[in-house]
């Protein structure tokens, strides 16, 4: 029987077949929680008041999705242990996404000579890859030449939904890519990416993280076809709320006939 909060954790872990992503999304939930705690917190001692005093306590600063993300990811292994209908409810705030121009693209891309020789190739196509298909990082460390036809055509199971992604690459993006395995292997920690992409987007005097890049991919789709949550392989509303940049994708008003 689980004597703290952690071990409650390391047995759900150890139960259900969880793919490594998302084990590690759990530990840093975790994680956030024990260091608000101070110390490994006793089952004995956890409750839903303390629950929804720390998820108080983060909505301080934190956006409300990444406290919703918090109640979920803490529930999920705790919520047997304590009253969940009682545990604090997050409200979520409508977003507002981002996004960059097709320039601001040729920016980062050629930004990306601020890195070291043996970096720059790698960086460079994966920014290129992910304008192009719209996937998210995890994906694009995960695909390979083996998913693409002769003409550059993708045609892949979304890692996270399972949906499918079609989408098209030019072919001359694929010289000096590894022919087997992964196109974009993990070759460095998730911390030292972030690292490397923010040096890129300053050098070009712009903001933003590489999911921005995601959100750049299925907005520009939507200006030139209409159909930019397919190319993401999201429903319209996924799509809509979180990755469409409406400061650039305008909604025509509709216009009824006058009257008197």
């Amino acid at each position: 029987m689980p004597h703290t909060v952690d071990e409650t954790l390391e047995a759900y872990l150890l139960t259900n077949d969880l793919q490594p992503t998302t084990e590690a999304w759990y530990r840093r939930i975790f994680g956030v929680f024990r260091e608000w705690c101070g110390r490994p917190l006793p089952m004995a001692e956890l409750t839903h008041e303390l629950l929804s005093e720390f998820l108080r306590a983060k909505r301080d600063g934190h956006s409300s999705y990444y406290c919703k993300s918090l109640r979920n990811g803490l529930l999920a292994v705790l919520g047997e242990h304590v009253d969940r209908r009682k545990v604090r409810r997050i409200k979520l705030t409508a977003l507002r996404p981002g996004s960059w121009s097709q320039d601001d693209l040729l920016a980062i891309v050629s930004s990306c000579v601020e890195l070291p020789e043996y970096k720059q190739v790698y960086y460079k196509r994966i920014s290129q890859f992910g304008w192009h298909t719209g996937l998210s990082r995890n994906d694009l460390h995960l695909i390979t030449a083996a998913d693409f036809s002769g003409d550059g055509t993708l045609i892949y199971e979304r890692h996270k939904t399972g949906e499918h992604v079609v989408a098209w690459v030019p072919l001359e993006l694929f010289e000096g890519l590894p022919q087997a395995g992964p196109l974009f292997p993990r070759r460095w920690s998730d911390e030292q990416f972030r690292k490397d992409f923010k040096r890129i987007v300053t050098a070009s005097g712009l903001t933003g993280t590489f999911k921005k890049l995601r959100k750049t991919s299925g907005t520009q789709a939507e200006l030139l076809t209409g159909r930019g949550h397919e190319h993401l392989a999201n429903s319209r509303r996924v799509f809509e709320s979180h990755y469409l940049d409406r400061r650039i994708v305008h909604r025509e008003p509709v216009k009824l006939p006058k009257i008197g």
